[in-house]
């Protein structure tokens, strides 16, 4: 990669849904091998899969400076303008995501309204949030990436230029969600990210003995 990026042959390189681990041992061998580090990470972004970026993703660019480019089944314009089109698509993404699926996960019956009801419960909430804002879900999902500081681009596709456009509406979106709108929608989805707790290694070894010191 070095020599393809001294040679003018490509600008950068990246990584591309990579672990923080190894994004960070690729670096610390990058800097003692005097090559070019990855410039990026394009990772996997939206309302139902936020852990790795939210989490991991800011205290690598922090530390590293580690660049992220994002990108969702919704940017990347797998589903049409229709809105029941949409709501399948987000039901499927919040089924994916294990946090709301109690019992069988039968994906390919969304269609018939046999979905588990507590992601299209979720799904729907997400929706009446959208029509106060006066926009669409999957604007404001977008919009709802773009707004995260830690992602310095977003990648967008469609199959049209109507569908270019409608997701390029989303930039209006922005101003309108408050720090109020964004704890509402946290509260509907509740996956907000959370470290765990730090645990002393001292205090799991007295546990491990009973409470007595270890010999």
């Amino acid at each position: 990669m070095s020599y393809l990026i001294n040679t003018g042959q490509i600008l950068y390189w990246g990584t591309a849904k990579w672990s923080p681990v190894e994004i960070f041992e690729t670096f610390s061998m990058a800097r003692s091998h005097h090559c070019i580090a990855p410039l990026a990470e394009y990772a996997e972004y939206h309302p139902f899969h936020r852990e790795k970026v939210e989490l991991y993703m800011a205290e690598l660019y922090n530390k590293i400076g580690t660049g992220l480019i994002t990108w969702s089944p919704i940017s990347l314009g797998l589903c049409s303008g229709k809105q029941e089109d949409q709501a399948t698509l987000f039901t499927k993404l919040a089924l994916k995501s294990g946090k709301y699926a109690k019992g069988g996960m039968d994906m390919l019956n969304l269609h018939d309204g046999r979905g588990p009801h507590e992601a299209t419960l979720r799904v729907k909430q997400l929706e009446t949030i959208a029509e106060r804002l006066g926009a669409s879900l999957t604007q404001l999902v977008l919009a709802w990436s773009l707004r995260n500081n830690t992602s310095q681009c977003v990648i967008v596709s469609a199959s049209s230029m109507e569908q270019l456009c409608m997701l390029f509406n989303s930039l209006q979106l922005l101003p309108k969600l408050t720090n109020t709108i964004m704890d509402e929608m946290d509260k509907i989805l509740t996956n907000k990210p959370v470290r765990p707790p730090m645990v002393s290694t001292l205090q799991q070894r007295w546990a491990a003995t009973g409470g007595m010191p270890p010999q």
